[in-house]
């Protein structure tokens, strides 16, 4: 049975739904077992629905849930029954709660006997088929006229079979058990010993025939085995035998499960901390052997607290100051405020901090009761002897004099550098938390002391850290939403049992919360929420699995309040040129956030759920969903390219397991990463001679190896061991992969479990080669090997050899004639078990002669400008022109917003080419503006000034045809003629826009435009 079980919220529960503003969750026994206290929070903060089984209540739910399938995913109550058990749930819940039992059984039956049809049928049994003259009798005298009934009639036969039910069919019986369930419905339809023999002959237990299991009126197409068959019949006459195959109508066990809540109790919020209950979560990691929850509260105090020396001047201080950064962060990012010591330093706080911020125990509360409580977390030990030799990393320690007023301290015993310390504050001597003494010796300052000893890793968080993503939200929201197209009966949940969540989104959900299950199972979207939706992209993409809403103010139209390392919050007037692929949208003027999907092509979609709209997240045409202003928040580390990323549904390389099958720092990617790291194939010598791409560099110099070995080529990564090290440190797959010599890379590989030889039969055959198989070569008859390479496969499925050279070239893309090539005596093949082999696509989008924009760029400008449209347009426009297709290209030059799907068409893409193209610095912060702005915004970031005057290479800003105004390059004025040239790109059909052209001169020095020259920043060689 799927996992996914929605329902209708009663009158009672909306209500409650608008005084707790959404946010609604069960409080049961079982919810604090099945949930860590991180997976609870990231449902209460997104307003996702969850429900736990509980006790059955008189009456039982108001609510129709589930998925509204079998086990084979067959619709179970059509549309058009659904909506007659909606307009006939007052009659039964009425009876049902004067009788205590379960509403949705009386829907049932009414399904069952008479297909929920309102009137009395010929056969005087009435709307329930009151079978004996008995019941028939003691309702109302028996008389079931033929034909239609009121409203009156209707519920007097339904609250009889309620009272049937009660004290006849389900006397006896625990209606709040599927046996209890099964066997009542089978005693209404009466229990015929042929329906025991059936279940018999099946497989079932004495005990499991007599509740119903042989029963079609029961259990008709529960399973497999209850599916009609020659094995599977049906008594289809009053007094007849089975006869071969049942018909195909739903039992009224499967019918009963389709809308009933599993005794799902009411609903409460759950949100609030406090310090009743443990709450664990991630620990964070360090490079020391503690074990468990002590090494996470070892690492986290020695994090927060001062470092061992530090000047006590900055420590020592009443007010905020003297915390230490991380700990500042710590504080607001756990929403601490202390106790009675706001902005004071206190030991207690300290502490608290520490161990919350450890994710091993985010309840914790300093006192010895506390800790008693939870047994499963915390180890108490009586330490009043004070001999530190019994401490262990990890360890809250805790003394006091015994009475009122004779004192108390807190401390941690963290491990840094291989020696244990104690890291403490101070109330008593203004004494923010630091790294002070080492442990040793006694340390016997109260009567009574105490050790918290943390016990293991805390209770097993319930989100599986195994699925991991490639960092990339843009592709991961398209792949988990419904496509564009799509049709409304699939997301929308217009009816309780009409949409669902797109299949992939159900899949990535269950491997995110694998705890959720038919016993404990969680309800994604009663009314399917944006915010979820959101949540579980960016954690499954990987790139920030802690994701959720907690990061919002208490006002959802607020900044986030992000680990900014990871994200950045931008203002954000409405403007789609500013957007990008991966950014989530959050409005001001009310409650919505969305996301902006960009796809392979370089078109803009929004993707959103709604619980306004009762819509499960799904991707339309491009719309600004908040109709005005918003934040955008964006990562600042994802890798959201949108190569290959299709919002049609038809994205073959995901998968369940989160991966995206492009290039992605951490994706297990070899061949991928490698490509990702180097050169474009064909990109010019003298580029690849002079420096590496940007993204190896910035990985490579953030590696924590020493690099200063074997001189200046080999501590700049321009050496084929290091290239190759790094790219394979880069996909994940290895983080330990020797960084060289070659001799050393061999001997690495040999050794490593991570790595196998492969034996090829020819290994000058290109076909026997995997992608991301790393290449050890061998010069003509030498013994010990002088270069290594990386194998990989693009998506079109060719081969190409990534490698560089010491002291010759960087990292690039070359072809296999690397591996052909006569100048290699043999070969040997190593193949990582962890590589992901997906092909990846290439960055080959620069033909040869042309630079990636991580470097220099490059291009002739004519001195002075051009004198004639056409020396502009060989120069520079058809260049441009040639990116009409090729939206990857584009974005090498910085170019992230366009027009109609193509980046080309916006005038201020065309700038950032220019400028990107030919400046010495490279445009880097985000959007270039509006055009009327952009001639003062390229100022700014260059330090240029503006002015009224056109030049040759200036930008220009100025009036368009709306709000946003206009701006181009200028490429040449000639004042004897009065004529100007200038080279601009806009929103138009095809490519009539994307040309330079000669206006006249008088239309641009007339005070309507801002010019900024930018002779002086432009590279050497581009005039």
């Amino acid at each position: 049975m799927s996992k996914f079980k929605f329902s209708l919220m009663s009158l009672f529960i909306l209500v409650c739904i608008a005084i707790i503003n959404g946010a609604v969750f069960t409080n049961s026994a079982s919810a604090s077992k099945s949930l860590s206290e991180e997976d609870e929070a990231m449902f209460s903060q997104n307003n996702i629905l969850f429900y736990q089984p509980c006790e059955l209540q008189s009456g039982g739910s108001s609510e129709i849930c589930d998925t509204n399938q079998n086990y084979a995913g067959e619709q179970v109550w059509s549309d058009a029954q659904m909506k007659a058990v909606e307009a006939h749930q007052p009659f039964y819940e009425k009876a049902a709660n004067q009788y205590g039992i379960p509403w949705q059984i009386l829907a049932v039956v009414h399904m069952r006997e008479h297909s929920l049809v309102k009137d009395n049928p010929s056969n005087g049994q009435g709307v329930y088929q009151f079978y004996s003259s008995e019941e028939r009798a003691a309702c109302k005298g028996g008389v079931f006229t033929p034909g239609k009934i009121s409203d009156e009639q209707f519920q007097i036969q339904t609250d009889c079979a309620a009272k049937r039910i009660k004290e006849h069919y389900g006397s006896g019986l625990d209606l709040s058990t599927d046996d209890g369930i099964k066997r009542m419905f089978f005693k209404y339809n009466g229990t015929a010993q042929a329906y025991i023999n059936q279940a018999l002959r099946l497989g079932f237990s004495q005990k499991e025939a007599d509740n119903g299991e042989g029963s079609p009126y029961v259990m008709n197409r529960y399973d497999a085995k209850r599916e009609p068959s020659s094995t599977w019949g049906q008594i289809k006459t009053d007094g007849g035998s089975i006869e071969f195959p049942a018909n195909d109508q739903f039992g009224a066990f499967v019918l009963y499960k389709a809308i009933a809540c599993d005794n799902a109790g009411t609903a409460i919020d759950n949100g609030d901390d406090d310090s009743s209950e443990p709450d664990t979560g991630e620990a964070r990691t360090s490079s020391s052997n503690i074990s468990g929850g002590a090494k996470s509260i070892s690492d986290a105090a020695a994090a927060l607290a001062w470092p061992k020396g530090t000047d006590s001047s900055k420590y020592h201080t009443k007010d905020g100051s003297g915390r230490y950064p991380a700990y500042a962060e710590a504080v607001e990012e756990l929403g601490l405020k202390g106790h009675g010591h706001t902005y004071q330093p206190d030991c207690g706080d300290f502490v608290e901090t520490v161990v919350k911020y450890s994710g091993y125990d985010k309840k914790f509360g300093k006192s010895n009761s506390y800790v008693q409580k939870h047994p499963e977390l915390w180890e108490f030990i009586s330490w009043d002897d004070g001999d530190t030799s019994k401490l262990q990393a990890g360890d809250v320690v805790y003394g006091n004099g015994g009475g009122s007023g004779t004192g108390q301290h807190w401390w941690v015993v963290a491990e840094v550098d291989g020696k244990l310390y104690r890291a403490e504050a101070s109330y008593t001597n203004n004494n923010w938390g630091r790294i002070t003494k080492e442990v040793k010796g006694k340390w016997k300052h109260y009567p009574h002391q105490w050790i918290y000893r943390a016990k293991g890793g805390g209770t097993a968080p319930s989100c599986n850290p195994e699925v991991v993503g490639n960092n990339n939200i843009n592709a991961t929201g398209a792949a988990l939403a419904w496509p564009l197209g799509s049709k409304e009966s699939d997301y929308t949940k217009k009816s309780p049992l009409k949409g669902k969540p797109y299949p992939a989104f159900e899949k990535a959900f269950s491997e995110l919360f694998p705890n959720y299950n038919d016993d404990t199972f969680f309800h994604y979207m009663d009314h399917p929420y944006c915010s979820g939706f959101t949540a579980v992209v960016v954690r499954y993409s990987g790139y920030d699995k802690k994701f959720t809403n907690a990061m919002m103010e208490n006002e959802p139209t607020q900044a986030l309040k992000a680990d900014r390392k990871l994200w950045d919050v931008i203002d954000w007037n409405g403007d789609k040129s500013e957007l990008q692929g991966g950014d989530i949208i959050n409005c001001i003027s009310f409650d919505h956030s969305w996301m902006v999907i960009e796809d392979k092509n370089g078109k803009l979609y929004t993707a959103e759920g709604s619980r306004s709209h009762w819509t499960f997240g799904h991707i339309i045409e491009y719309k600004n969903k908040c109709n005005g202003k918003g934040k955008i928040i964006r990562a600042k580390n994802a890798n959201n390219s949108s190569a290959g990323v299709s919002v049609n549904g038809d994205m073959q390389s995901f998968s369940t397991t989160g991966t995206v099958a492009k290039p992605g720092k951490g994706n297990g990617n070899i061949g991928a990463s490698a490509i990702e790291l180097a050169w474009p194939q064909g990109t010019a010598e003298s580029t690849i001679q002079k420096g590496a791409t940007n993204k190896f560099s910035n990985y490579f110099n953030s590696l924590s190896q020493s690099q200063s070995d074997k001189g200046t080529c080999y501590a700049g990564g321009k050496s084929c061991d290091r290239f190759v090290a790094t790219a394979v440190r880069y996909s994940g797959a290895d983080k330990d992969m020797a960084f060289g010599p070659v001799t050393s890379t061999l001997d690495y590989l040999l050794k490593s479990d991570l790595w196998e030889e492969v034996k090829m039969k020819n290994s000058k055959t290109v076909d026997e080669y995997q992608s991301g198989d790393v290449l050890i070569f061998y010069k003509p008859g030498a013994s010990s090997p002088s270069h290594t390479a990386i194998f990989a496969k693009d998506s079109d499925g060719k081969g190409h050899v990534v490698q560089a050279s010491y002291c010759e070239y960087f990292g690039v893309v070359k072809g296999t004639n690397s591996i052909t090539g006569s100048y290699w005596g043999s070969i040997r093949v190593f193949r990582n078990k962890n590589n992901n082999t997906n092909s990846a696509s290439t960055n080959c989008d620069l033909c040869a002669g042309q630079t990636d924009s991580d470097s220099s760029g490059g291009g002739t400008l004519q001195d002075g400008g051009f004198t004639s449209v056409e020396e502009a347009e060989k120069a520079v426009m058809e260049e441009y022109r040639s990116m009409w297709n090729n939206n990857a290209k584009a974005r090498k030059y910085g170019i992230n917003v366009g027009c109609n799907g193509i980046l080309i068409n916006n005038c201020p893409s065309f700038v950032r080419y220019f400028v990107n193209k030919y400046a010495q610095k490279r445009w880097t912060e985000g959007a270039t503006g509006h055009g009327k702005d952009v001639a003062g915004n390229i100022a700014k970031f260059y330090k240029l000034k503006t002015d009224k005057t056109p030049s040759a290479y200036s930008v220009f800003s100025g009036p368009g045809t709306g709000w946003e105004g206009h701006t181009g390059i200028v490429l040449g004025v000639n004042t004897e003629s009065n004529k100007i040239i200038i080279g601009e790109a806009g929103c138009g059909s095809g490519l009539d826009f994307i040309h330079a052209k000669e206006k006249d001169l008088s239309s641009y020095n007339n005070g309507a435009y801002t010019f900024t020259n930018l002779n002086s920043v432009l590279k050497q060689g581009s005039l």
